[in-house]
């Protein structure tokens, strides 16, 4: 049999540093990559990647900052739209999760 043609991600991401209606940053994520072929392993091969606090979870409320992260697309075979900030001590950890998963694709200014 064949090998399993390699799993791909192509993802928008969306960054405001300064929160909403100030200047953002955008660029692309796409895998497979050999420039990034670490970084799209660590991408793909984690599952709680780009998804929202569980419900009823208790979060420390710590504000973070204003900063935003949206980020859309397609990671294997899940459809991501999505978006945190880091208004909360949950979405403080999921900002910066997710944004270390993509930051190494962004171009260098």
């Amino acid at each position: 049999s064949s090998p399993a043609p390699p799993a791909r991600a192509s993802l928008r991401i969306t960054l405001a540093p300064h929160g909403a209606g100030g200047p953002t940053t955008t660029w692309s994520v796409a895998c497979p990559n050999a420039a990034h072929a670490a970084d799209c392993a660590r991408l793909l091969s984690t599952t709680d990647a780009f998804t929202l606090p569980k419900p009823k979870i208790a979060c420390s409320m710590i504000y973070g900052g204003a900063q935003t992260l949206a980020v859309s697309g397609n990671v294997g075979n899940r459809r991501i739209t999505y978006t945190t900030g880091r208004t909360n001590g949950c979405e403080i950890a999921d900002y910066e999760r997710d944004l270390a998963l993509v930051a190494p694709f962004r171009p260098s200014p």
